[in-house]
């Protein structure tokens, strides 16, 4: 501009050049309780949202589950405190002391309870069908030990991050080749639950002792499984992780939910 002559300011001047159009701004008032009002309003729908999401993924799950399942244990389902305590440990983050042992003779419903257990689980939205593996031990365990140049890579499978819950049914009548390695894979799943968190559920018909509120020895399991993955499960357990269904055999009425 300053370096404009006065005939180039005048005819500058003279052009008609329009402002930039700026709308005027209007601020809405509301009272201090209508502010609270609209926001209880909003937060209360944005938590039925979330409620109604969250169900509609449960009911999903459970009916996921229930066709991996199969109908015998699909409505499994207990009233056992120390299962439904686990449980809700386990759905509230904490998965510290949420494994369990069934013990007992054959037939007496150990498998039932282990099912039950997920079962809950998933209804209280605690995890998904994808992050459980539940099977027998030969299926899980023996088929690791006896995999030889695969060994590494079910193991990698097995360890999976996605895993939260592992359901090892019928411990002490797997195959193995061999009592080493056995021992071996056993110490590899617990220390694995044991050094993350997670969940074990074990089955099994030998012996499993707490004695004056501490499990005691139990030369069978821990020859079955070896002393170190033995010392681990106690740790993962607890001295009140123990369930013993009974002595009477309920294989028949199974199919009662009973």
């Amino acid at each position: 501009m300053e370096d404009l002559t006065p005939e180039e300011r005048k005819e500058l001047n003279a052009l008609k050049i329009p402002k930039r159009y700026v709308p005027k701004r209007t601020r809405n008032e509301v009272s201090a309780e209508e502010y609270h009002n609209r926001l209880v309003a909003s937060l209360g729908q944005d938590s039925y949202l979330v409620t109604k999401e969250r169900d509609v993924r449960i009911a999903h799950a459970v009916n996921e589950w229930k066709k991996r399942v199969g109908p015998r244990f699909a409505d499994a389902t207990t009233e056992s405190p120390v299962i439904v305590e686990r449980v809700n440990r386990l759905a509230n983050g904490n998965g510290i002391k949420t494994s369990l042992v069934m013990s007992g003779d054959l037939g007496v419903g150990k498998t039932w309870q282990g099912y039950s257990f997920i079962n809950l689980a998933i209804a209280a939205g605690a995890v998904t069908p994808g992050q459980i593996i539940a099977d027998t031990e030969t299926a899980i365990l023996g088929k690791i030990s006896s995999s030889g140049f695969k060994r590494a890579e079910l193991l990698e499978e097995l360890f999976n991050p996605r895993y939260k819950i592992y359901f090892i049914d019928d411990v002490g009548q797997g195959y193995f080749s061999t009592e080493q390695g056995r021992r071996e894979v056993w110490y590899e799943l617990i220390d694995h639950v044991y050094s993350h968190d997670l969940t074990l559920i074990m089955t099994t018909n030998k012996e499993f002792k707490i004695v004056g509120g501490k499990i005691s020895g139990s030369p069978a399991l821990e020859q079955w499984i070896g002393g170190a993955a033995y010392d681990r499960l106690k740790h993962i357990v607890g001295h009140d992780g123990l369930i013993v269904p009974g002595n009477v055999n309920r294989r028949p009425s199974v199919a009662d939910k009973r």
